[in-house]
């Protein structure tokens, strides 16, 4: 009777543990190892900014993309570390990688640390745990306003970025982008716009009406918006927004074609 009550007790703890890592998206299950080693764990900083409290984080190891144990949250006066019992079928060897979940916005990071397994290791202290810094990834979109795909980004924070090719939009120049694309990746999903003018006019921006638009043009514009230059230039190719004056905003939208890969068509 004894026995029975044992082994329903060890099945309970057993469900217990696999109910609470279904809780939290990881499935894992202790029983299924025979060897193990432990971590004091705690949490250096994510994305680069600082963490002073562990207690609304979980860690769990990895081992490929199995799940080895997930850490529990300990207190040792008014220090807090987690407590993480990692498992394994090998007493030595395999690369355990850890993954830090935030639990009041379920983000899931990278610790970019790993540890090698050794079956009755510990690693760490409570008072001084084996610190780990994670980064999440983030996602740049891109909105490109009904013209050619472009596909998102999404990488480490702080990894670098490496800027795509110009979107096409048949009857239209590319401009820019709404904004800046960053050169490594920011701590938040951004989504950056397409801009364009359109190409209704296949002389726009052409001041001199030489086929081309290039340096001489800007410097036509220049001079017709400050008043030092003639009448003779062809004004409804330069008036590139329509707004029926000459100013800045055309001067910038002539640059944009002619950093459009579009302008070697004029």
């Amino acid at each position: 009777m004894k026995a029975n009550k044992t082994i329903l007790l060890l099945f309970a703890l057993a469900f217990a543990i696999v109910v609470r890592a279904n809780d939290s998206v990881w499935n894992f299950n202790p029983y299924d190892y025979q060897y193990d080693m432990t971590v004091y764990v705690g949490i250096s900083s994510i994305d680069g900014k600082n963490v002073s409290d562990v207690s609304n984080y979980q860690i769990g190891a990895f081992c490929g993309d199995e799940c080895r144990g997930i850490a529990e949250a300990k207190a040792v006066g008014d220090k807090t570390y987690l407590y993480l019992r990692v498992r394994s079928n090998v007493s030595a060897g395999e690369v355990i990688r850890f993954m830090v979940r935030d639990l009041e916005k379920g983000k899931i990071a990278m610790a970019k640390e790993c540890v090698e397994f050794f079956a009755q290791q510990t690693l760490g202290y409570p008072s001084t745990p084996y610190a780990i810094n994670a980064v999440n990834q983030y996602t740049i979109t891109f909105d490109t306003d009904g013209g050619s795909e472009v596909d998102p980004i999404t990488q480490d924070y702080g990894s670098a970025v490496t800027a795509p090719a110009k979107p096409t939009k048949e009857g239209y120049f590319f401009f820019a982008w709404d904004k800046n694309i960053p050169t490594v990746m920011p701590g938040e999903d951004i989504t950056i716009k397409a801009l364009w003018i359109p190409n209704d006019n296949p002389s726009l921006g052409d001041a001199n009406g030489d086929g081309y638009v290039n340096i001489i043009d800007v410097n036509l514009l220049i001079g017709k918006i400050l008043g030092t230059v003639a009448d003779d230039i062809i004004e409804e190719n330069i008036d590139i927004n329509k707004d029926g004056d000459l100013n800045v905003a055309d001067l910038n939208l002539m640059i944009g074609i002619i950093l459009s890969d579009d302008n070697q068509s004029l």
